[in-house]
């Protein structure tokens, strides 16, 4: 019997009612999980955020630790709550600092509170933070006292004392240098660097204090003029802030002075960088006075970063498209520092007070190496609530600061080597410090060819050169993951020197093996490496960072044939390059291999350059090929469902032929991979297709079997669902895919 007009209206107003039903049901559900979702774990940032005259290295702190707890949220949040941030601007203004940290303590939601950017607002707010309880842990600030009688305040770098010291022991055993001119601010800043710098200074240094709160312009005029009549000033060390040292510096280089300058962390951002050399460049400045070297101290330097610190840099430049400064790393390890002193905690809103104090308490126990929180940059803890962060020494390469080619370092113990040998081992905070080269690497690619997925194999041809000081040992490098052990760089095609910086130039071919991922074949994207390792050195001696012109190139610059900048490097058929990426590592030994001279409980440690090629497949020439077979079988069995079922033969034939036919397609897709466990994209699209076959085979069966008993109506509806049901499930899984891999 037909079903009536009375029965369609019921099936249509029960379906609309279930429909209907089901969103009331999916908005309570959603309703309930947001009422019950614990609340979130708040931390305060507060500090130089952004206003119109802040230099980049404190404008990088927010976003900075913004990404940090992205990253966090992502991986479950802190005992599985997720984090939130509250920002507090102070414009460096210690009485809005002040302010800022009152409104914290009243909004009463901040767990902790990363800041403030500079050490005076810092203390400033320290003892409204103290009163109420909270942690505050600055991730820039480096006046000395910043922790002094501040049992809340924790500081996430070196003080100024400290780097101070450490500007002495690179004057003496990096730039070898005995005389030293320090022109410094009578601020907390400047007088704490001088003193660090004469305290540890051996050599003779000559005392240039600047008048702050009198005529500046007049100070550092008098200045320049001394240290250019002074036939051997030797370095000149600034203890001055950016908007001093800004004038200074000019204004020096205008006058002659070619002598080495360095100074403190402030100095080493970007914007001070472009700042300095703008004013170069506008003075009219030489060649001289352009090459003449312009140190200045960090705690992290994002030019030689690797591992996790690379990786969130890289993530940093995919959001925020530029290179922060350091400010960026130092928050997101305080927003780490966060996570694992709150491991235990209850997070409970009702019991705060007592989670402020075990962070604060965890905190403070993380005082030993064996103690730490690993951090972007490796372990973090702390000495009397200052975090223990090695001196990084950058210098000014056009307007961005980079590391300078010698790096003072923690001695390891080398077989063969002495730190005492050649006298430029210091000590620095109870450690013997060493240099260490930093070799400015650049790879420019002529072609890439040959890629065989079966033996995860490929070839390239290359320029490879390195700027660098010292010895030459830091050519004697191999390629870990060459095919032919024996690839050596060979003979230099150029080899030039300007001052005491060394250039060489390599040509290199070779076949390189790569670890190929074939999880979503054919939409696959794979990675060629080329890493660059030195035979003997460990990273304590030699690292190899990107150089500076390969760092301003833009991709489609890096695709560019070395041999013929009209080209492409791509050079392997049904293959697209479309990215290359050049990181800086760190691979380490397990053990010292029983070496008696090798101290070092954990083994070595050694620098590795890495060509990172990313290739993707020509998808659509391949679904062309690969495809159509199949989606012909896929209109031929479609086709079978409009025969009647006195055709059953017939339509079951159908069915096993596309079974059958799609398993040999199957083998012969998947051929050119290798032997692997797992299944691959294209795989389940045929397993989908046999399934479907499957089902035909059953509908086959149950129709002529209702045919035969004469169950019309049944088989009317099994005949209209199966021809609606298959275009729905082929359209299906081709949207799932669309969506999945396009």
């Amino acid at each position: 019997m037909a079903p009536t007009a009375t029965h369609r209206r019921r099936w249509t107003l029960a379906a609309a009612g279930a429909l209907v039903f089901a969103a009331l049901a999916a908005l309570a559900v959603v309703l309930i999980a947001r009422a019950s979702a614990p609340e979130p774990v708040y931390i305060a940032v507060a500090g130089d955020l952004g206003h119109e005259d802040a230099t980049q290295i404190e404008t990088d702190l927010l976003p900075g630790v913004r990404l940090a707890v992205d990253r966090l949220n992502d991986a479950g949040g802190i005992a599985g709550r997720t984090v939130e941030v509250l920002a507090y601007d102070d414009g460096g203004d210690p009485l809005k600092a002040k302010d800022n940290a009152e409104a914290i303590v009243d909004d009463g939601r901040a767990i902790a509170v990363i800041g403030h950017t500079t050490t005076d607002p810092s203390i400033a707010a320290s003892p409204v933070y103290a009163a109420a309880g909270i942690p505050a842990i600055s991730p820039s600030a480096t006046g000395d006292d910043l922790t002094a009688d501040r049992p809340w305040y924790f500081q996430g770098i070196f003080d100024n004392t400290q780097q101070g010291e450490f500007l002495a022991a690179y004057v003496e055993a990096v730039l070898g240098l005995d005389r030293a001119t320090v022109v410094w601010g009578d601020d907390r800043y400047g007088s704490d660097i001088r003193g660090g710098f004469t305290s540890a200074f051996t050599g003779t240094a000559h005392d240039t204090p600047i008048d702050l709160a009198g005529d500046t312009d007049a100070a550092l005029d008098a200045a320049v003029a001394a240290i250019s009549a002074d036939p051997d000033p030797g370095a000149i060390v600034l203890g001055l802030r950016p908007d001093t040292a800004g004038r200074l510096i000019p204004a020096l280089r205008a006058a002659g002075v070619t002598e080495p300058v360095i100074g403190g962390d402030k100095l080493s951002s970007e914007a001070f960088t472009a700042e300095v050399h703008d004013a170069l460049v506008a003075g009219g400045a030489d060649e001289a006075a352009l090459a003449a070297p312009v140190y200045a101290t960090a705690p992290v330097l994002t030019d030689s970063l690797t591992g996790g610190a690379l990786e969130f840099l890289l993530a940093f430049v995919r959001t925020h498209g530029y290179v922060p400064d350091w400010p960026a790393v130092t928050g997101s390890d305080a927003v780490t520092l966060i996570a694992g002193g709150l491991s235990g905690a209850s997070l409970d809103p009702g019991d705060r007070a007592a989670d402020r104090e075990r962070l604060r308490d965890a905190w403070a126990a993380t005082d030993s190496p064996e103690t730490a929180v690993e951090g972007l940059t490796g372990p973090l803890y702390f000495d009397d609530r200052t975090l223990v962060r090695p001196v990084r020494m950058g210098v000014f390469s056009g307007t961005r600061p980079v590391s300078a080619p010698v790096q003072l370092v923690p001695y390891e113990p080398v077989a063969g080597q002495d730190p005492a040998a050649g006298g430029t081992a210091v000590e620095f905070e109870e450690e013997v410090l060493v240099p260490s080269q930093i070799v400015s690497t650049g790879v420019n690619i002529n072609e890439i060819r040959d890629l065989d997925t079966q033996a995860g194999t490929f070839s390239a041809d290359m320029f490879v050169w390195f700027n660098y000081t010292g010895g030459d040992e830091v050519l004697d490098v191999w390629f870990p993951n060459s095919a032919d052990t024996g690839l050596s760089l060979g003979e230099p095609l150029e080899a030039k020197q300007v001052g005491e910086t060394k250039y060489r130039l390599f040509h290199v071919e070779g076949t390189f093996k790569a670890e190929l991922e074939f999880r979503r074949f054919p939409f696959d994207v794979q990675h060629l490496p080329i890493v660059l390792q030195n035979r003997t050195l460990p990273d304590s001696s030699v690292v190899y960072v990107l150089d500076a012109t390969v760092r301003a190139q833009s991709q489609a610059e890096r695709l560019a044939s070395a041999g013929d900048a009209s080209a492409t490097i791509d050079r392997i058929p049904n293959w697209r390059v479309d990215q290359a990426l050049f990181t800086a590592e760190t691979v380490g030994t397990t053990a010292n291999m029983g070496d008696p001279s090798a101290d070092a409980a954990g083994g070595l440690y050694y620098s590795q350059f890495v060509t990172d090629l990313q290739v993707r497949r020509d998808v659509g020439g391949f679904l062309v090929k690969n495809l159509l077979p199949l989606c012909l079988l896929v209109m031929a069995t479609y086709v079978s469902l409009f025969l009647g079922y006195d055709a059953v033969t017939s339509r079951v034939s159908m069915a096993i032929t596309g079974i059958l036919s799609s398993a040999v397609m199957l083998n012969s897709v998947t051929g050119v991979l290798p032997a692997i466990s797992y299944t691959v994209a294209i795989e389940w699209l045929y397993y989908l297709f046999i399934l479907i076959c499957v089902g035909l085979l059953v509908i086959d069966l149950v129709g002529s079997s209702w045919a035969a008993k004469g169950r019309k109506r049944r088989l009317k509806w099994l005949t209209i669902g199966s021809r609606i049901a298959y275009p729905v499930v082929v359209l299906g899984a081709a949207l799932a895919y669309w969506i999945v891999f396009a």
